[in-house]
Protein backbone atom coordinates (compact mmCIF):
# COMPACT_ATOMS: atom_id res chain seq x y z
CA UNK A 1 0.00 0.00 0.00
CA UNK A 2 2.92 2.27 0.69
CA UNK A 3 4.02 1.58 -2.87
CA UNK A 4 0.58 2.62 -4.15
CA UNK A 5 0.77 5.86 -2.19
CA UNK A 6 4.28 6.58 -3.48
CA UNK A 7 3.29 5.86 -7.08
CA UNK A 8 0.24 8.11 -6.80
CA UNK A 9 2.35 10.96 -5.44
CA UNK A 10 4.96 10.54 -8.19
CA UNK A 11 2.29 10.42 -10.90
CA UNK A 12 0.62 13.57 -9.60
CA UNK A 13 3.94 15.39 -9.45
CA UNK A 14 4.98 14.31 -12.96
CA UNK A 15 1.67 15.35 -14.49
CA UNK A 16 2.17 18.84 -13.12
CA UNK A 17 5.63 19.24 -14.67
CA UNK A 18 6.34 20.71 -18.12
CA UNK A 19 8.23 18.71 -20.73
CA UNK A 20 11.13 19.95 -22.83
CA UNK A 21 11.11 19.04 -26.52
CA UNK A 22 14.43 20.67 -27.44
CA UNK A 23 15.51 21.73 -30.92
CA UNK A 24 12.87 21.52 -33.65
CA UNK A 25 14.72 23.22 -36.53
CA UNK A 26 18.46 23.73 -36.90
CA UNK A 27 20.10 24.81 -40.16
CA UNK A 28 23.47 26.38 -40.98
CA UNK A 29 22.94 25.81 -44.74
CA UNK A 30 26.18 23.86 -45.12
CA UNK A 31 24.28 21.00 -46.79
CA UNK A 32 23.26 23.20 -49.73
CA UNK A 33 25.04 23.75 -53.01
CA UNK A 34 26.10 27.25 -53.96
CA UNK A 35 23.42 28.72 -56.21
CA UNK A 36 21.71 31.94 -57.22
CA UNK A 37 17.92 32.19 -57.02
CA UNK A 38 17.59 28.88 -55.21
CA UNK A 39 15.52 27.24 -52.49
CA UNK A 40 17.57 25.89 -49.54
CA UNK A 41 16.84 22.30 -48.50
CA UNK A 42 13.75 22.03 -46.28
CA UNK A 43 12.65 25.63 -46.84
CA UNK A 44 10.13 27.49 -49.00
CA UNK A 45 10.95 30.68 -50.90
CA UNK A 46 8.10 32.95 -52.02
CA UNK A 47 7.68 36.50 -53.27
CA UNK A 48 11.17 36.64 -54.79
CA UNK A 49 14.51 34.84 -54.57
CA UNK A 50 17.46 34.13 -52.26
CA UNK A 51 21.04 32.98 -52.96
CA UNK A 52 23.24 30.41 -51.22
CA UNK A 53 26.74 31.91 -51.10
CA UNK A 54 30.07 31.25 -49.38
CA UNK A 55 33.79 30.59 -49.91
CA UNK A 56 34.58 30.47 -53.60
CA UNK A 57 31.14 31.78 -54.49
CA UNK A 58 30.98 35.46 -53.56
CA UNK A 59 33.91 34.77 -51.29
CA UNK A 60 34.28 36.59 -47.97
CA UNK A 61 30.72 37.85 -47.62
CA UNK A 62 29.54 35.36 -44.99
CA UNK A 63 30.92 36.61 -41.69
CA UNK A 64 31.57 33.14 -40.26
CA UNK A 65 33.57 32.05 -43.32
CA UNK A 66 31.14 29.34 -44.42
CA UNK A 67 27.90 29.24 -46.37
CA UNK A 68 25.05 31.65 -45.70
CA UNK A 69 21.92 33.01 -47.36
CA UNK A 70 21.85 36.32 -49.25
CA UNK A 71 18.22 37.26 -48.59
CA UNK A 72 17.97 39.49 -51.69
CA UNK A 73 18.45 37.09 -54.58
CA UNK A 74 19.73 37.84 -58.06
CA UNK A 75 16.38 38.73 -59.64
CA UNK A 76 16.13 42.18 -58.05
CA UNK A 77 13.20 40.85 -56.05
CA UNK A 78 13.95 39.88 -52.43
CA UNK A 79 12.51 36.59 -51.16
CA UNK A 80 10.56 35.33 -48.17
CA UNK A 81 12.27 32.30 -46.61
CA UNK A 82 9.87 30.20 -44.53
CA UNK A 83 9.46 26.83 -42.84
CA UNK A 84 6.54 25.25 -40.99
CA UNK A 85 6.48 23.38 -37.68
CA UNK A 86 3.96 21.67 -35.39
CA UNK A 87 2.82 23.42 -32.23
CA UNK A 88 1.52 22.40 -28.81
CA UNK A 89 -0.85 24.71 -26.95
CA UNK A 90 1.01 26.59 -24.22
CA UNK A 91 4.49 25.75 -25.54
CA UNK A 92 7.11 28.48 -25.89
CA UNK A 93 9.01 28.55 -29.18
CA UNK A 94 12.33 30.40 -29.30
CA UNK A 95 13.84 31.33 -32.65
CA UNK A 96 17.50 32.33 -32.88
CA UNK A 97 19.54 33.25 -35.96
CA UNK A 98 22.72 35.02 -37.05
CA UNK A 99 22.72 37.87 -39.52
CA UNK A 100 24.96 40.68 -40.70
CA UNK A 101 24.95 43.47 -43.27
CA UNK A 102 25.28 42.81 -47.00
CA UNK A 103 29.04 43.68 -46.97
CA UNK A 104 28.81 45.27 -50.42
CA UNK A 105 28.35 48.95 -49.69
CA UNK A 106 24.60 49.09 -50.31
CA UNK A 107 21.87 49.65 -47.78
CA UNK A 108 20.70 49.85 -45.19
CA UNK A 109 18.59 46.71 -45.62
CA UNK A 110 15.50 45.70 -43.66
CA UNK A 111 13.95 42.31 -42.93
CA UNK A 112 10.87 41.22 -41.00
CA UNK A 113 11.38 38.04 -38.94
CA UNK A 114 8.35 36.09 -37.69
CA UNK A 115 7.70 33.09 -35.48
CA UNK A 116 4.03 32.18 -35.20
CA UNK A 117 2.11 35.44 -34.75
CA UNK A 118 5.09 37.42 -33.39
CA UNK A 119 7.16 39.49 -35.82
CA UNK A 120 9.89 42.11 -35.65
CA UNK A 121 11.49 44.44 -38.20
CA UNK A 122 15.30 44.57 -38.26
CA UNK A 123 17.41 47.10 -40.19
CA UNK A 124 21.14 46.63 -40.78
CA UNK A 125 23.73 48.87 -42.40
CA UNK A 126 25.92 47.38 -45.10
CA UNK A 127 28.75 46.93 -42.60
CA UNK A 128 26.44 45.70 -39.82
CA UNK A 129 28.40 43.23 -37.69
CA UNK A 130 27.47 39.58 -37.34
CA UNK A 131 25.21 39.09 -34.31
CA UNK A 132 22.80 36.52 -32.93
CA UNK A 133 19.15 37.54 -32.60
CA UNK A 134 16.23 35.96 -30.76
CA UNK A 135 12.43 36.05 -31.00
CA UNK A 136 9.98 33.97 -28.94
CA UNK A 137 6.30 33.07 -29.15
CA UNK A 138 3.84 31.10 -27.02
CA UNK A 139 1.52 28.91 -29.12
CA UNK A 140 -2.13 29.54 -28.20
CA UNK A 141 -3.32 26.26 -29.75
CA UNK A 142 -2.07 22.86 -30.87
CA UNK A 143 -1.64 22.79 -34.63
CA UNK A 144 0.90 24.32 -36.98
CA UNK A 145 2.77 27.58 -37.47
CA UNK A 146 5.77 28.86 -39.38
CA UNK A 147 8.93 30.89 -39.13
CA UNK A 148 9.62 33.45 -41.86
CA UNK A 149 12.40 35.79 -42.88
CA UNK A 150 10.90 38.41 -45.20
CA UNK A 151 13.45 40.74 -46.80
CA UNK A 152 12.24 44.18 -47.84
CA UNK A 153 13.07 45.88 -51.13
CA UNK A 154 14.94 44.40 -54.07
CA UNK A 155 18.33 45.64 -55.25
CA UNK A 156 20.12 42.30 -55.69
CA UNK A 157 22.04 42.81 -52.41
CA UNK A 158 20.62 41.75 -49.07
CA UNK A 159 21.09 40.87 -45.42
CA UNK A 160 23.18 37.73 -44.89
CA UNK A 161 21.44 35.03 -42.83
CA UNK A 162 22.84 31.94 -41.09
CA UNK A 163 22.57 29.47 -38.18
CA UNK A 164 18.81 29.34 -37.75
CA UNK A 165 17.49 27.40 -34.77
CA UNK A 166 13.98 26.92 -33.41
CA UNK A 167 13.64 25.43 -29.93
CA UNK A 168 10.61 24.40 -27.93
CA UNK A 169 11.81 25.66 -24.56
CA UNK A 170 8.80 24.56 -22.49
CA UNK A 171 5.51 22.82 -23.19
CA UNK A 172 2.51 21.40 -21.47
CA UNK A 173 2.50 17.65 -20.89
CA UNK A 174 0.82 15.43 -23.45
CA UNK A 175 -1.78 14.46 -20.85
CA UNK A 176 -3.88 17.30 -19.37
CA UNK A 177 -2.37 18.64 -16.15
CA UNK A 178 -4.79 18.01 -13.27
CA UNK A 179 -6.15 20.98 -11.38
CA UNK A 180 -5.03 21.29 -7.73
CA UNK A 181 -8.37 19.83 -6.57
CA UNK A 182 -7.85 16.73 -8.69
CA UNK A 183 -4.35 16.21 -7.32
CA UNK A 184 -5.65 16.60 -3.75
CA UNK A 185 -8.36 14.04 -4.48
CA UNK A 186 -5.81 11.50 -5.73
CA UNK A 187 -3.67 12.00 -2.63
CA UNK A 188 -6.69 11.71 -0.33
CA UNK A 189 -7.72 8.47 -2.02
CA UNK A 190 -4.25 7.01 -1.57
CA UNK A 191 -4.21 8.01 2.12
CA UNK A 192 -7.67 6.46 2.64
CA UNK A 193 -6.56 3.21 1.03
CA UNK A 194 -3.47 3.16 3.24
CA UNK A 195 -5.61 3.71 6.38
CA UNK A 196 -8.04 0.97 5.32
CA UNK A 197 -5.12 -1.40 4.79
CA UNK A 198 -3.82 -0.76 8.32
CA UNK A 199 -7.32 -1.19 9.83
CA UNK A 200 -7.94 -4.55 8.20
CA UNK A 201 -4.44 -5.88 8.79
Amino acid sequence: MKQLFTRTMVAAFCLALPTFAGVIISDNFEGNSYALNTTPNGWTVTGGTVDVIGPGYFNGLCANGTKCIDMDGSTWNAGDLSRGFSTIAGATYELTWDMNGNNRGYGPDSMVVSVGSVSQLYTLASNGALATYMLSWVAPTTGSASIMFSHQGGDNVGILLDNIQLTETASVTSAPTPEPGSIALMISGAVALLALRKKTA
